[in-house]
């Protein structure tokens, strides 16, 4: 790995970033490079975590870059390198390792508000 603290973060829509999660790590000394799945090539370089966030697609949607994303994973998992999946992220994760991603009921709309316990 080229530097312990970088972090890939992998958007799959414009609208999604790293939000407060991503101003924890830059204040953890973390670097982070956000790239835009769908419009831009994922690096080729390992880093010390993976985040893929969400978007509206689904892991059982058949596009190119969701599978260069599972790929990703693979790779990153073999190489011990964490992975962590937020929303479409968790479903491309449980996919690559073989599970069904089911649709639910209903769109969650709700939001939550969580306490952080350092």
């Amino acid at each position: 790995m080229e530097n312990m603290s970088d972090v890939l973060l992998v958007q799959n829509t414009r609208i999604e970033g790293s939000g407060y999660l991503g101003e924890l790590l830059k204040e953890d000394g973390f670097n982070i490079t956000s790239v835009n799945a769908k419009h831009e090539k994922l690096p080729n370089k390992d880093f010390s975590l993976v985040i893929i966030l969400g978007a509206p697609e689904s892991a059982n949607d058949d596009l190119p870059y969701l599978r260069e994303e599972q790929q990703l994973i693979k790779n990153s998992v073999e190489k011990n390198i964490p992975v962590l999946g937020i929303c479409l992220g968790s479903q491309l994760i449980a996919k690559t390792f073989g599970s069904n991603v089911y649709s639910g009921p209903k769109i969650p709309k709700s939001v939550y508000c969580i306490s952080l316990a350092w």
